[in-house]
């Protein structure tokens, strides 16, 4: 049997991961970039079957993202000092999130944190000049209240 560190190996897979997700995020990025520029001029386009085309291209280059709170989820992940909720409508944005099947996207995304927090999954931290601000929960506080947690993992780790 081949001598495998393991250690390496999650090193070396987080470390493709970090990148693979920088990449993913430029290209978002990117192809929100181009959403917007090619849905602006698009008006100016004389020919309506060019611009139904480019309309339908446009529609079907949008990242689908199942939910919105899958949406907030990925953003506090990608911002792990937190975010306000402002902050979060630009994000969304930003990443290429479709908004526009909300009438009050700040209401949705506000709905949506408190839910959150109300879950346990992410914290809301009222900073001193009053700012609100989201985060993910932090996972090893999680693994310290869990006390015995890890030594019941090594445990039956050892058993196999």
């Amino acid at each position: 049997m081949p001598n495998i560190n393991t250690m390496q190996v999650i090193a070396d897979a987080r470390e493709e991961l970090k990148k693979r997700v920088e990449d993913r995020e430029r290209n978002d990025e990117r192809i929100a970039q181009l959403r917007i520029m090619l849905r602006t001029l698009v008006r100016f386009a004389e020919d309506d079957t060019l611009r139904d085309k480019v309309l339908l291209e446009i529609k079907n280059a949008k990242r689908r993202v199942y939910s919105l709170q899958e949406a907030i989820l990925d953003a506090l992940m990608r911002h792990p000092s937190g975010l306000t909720s402002n902050q979060m409508r630009d994000d969304l944005e930003q990443t290429g999130f479709d908004l526009e099947e909300y009438s009050q996207p700040l209401s949705a995304i506000m709905t949506t944190l408190s839910r959150l927090v109300k879950s346990e999954h992410v914290r809301r931290r009222v900073g001193r000049d009053k700012s609100v601000t989201f985060r993910m929960r932090d996972f090893d506080e999680e693994a310290k209240r869990r006390s015995g947690w890890e030594e019941a993992v090594k445990g039956a780790i050892q058993k196999f």
